[in-house]
């Protein structure tokens, strides 16, 4: 399952998200700092896909 949280902030200008994926037992978190809406959610897709699909680290 891939959760995540979104807060605004103004230092940096734009998102901070916070992701947390739990895959086969295995917990992965990563975080982006100051990014648009429109480009935290490809981020964690982009991340996660590589982790499920056995490809990532």
């Amino acid at each position: 399952m891939l959760a995540g949280t979104l807060v605004w902030t103004e230092a940096p200008l734009g998102w901070i998200a916070h992701w947390h994926l739990s895959w086969r037992g295995r917990e992965y978190r990563w975080h982006n700092r100051g990014v648009s809406f429109d480009d935290a959610f490809p981020n964690a897709v982009d991340r996660a896909v590589p982790l499920v699909s056995g490809h990532g680290a």
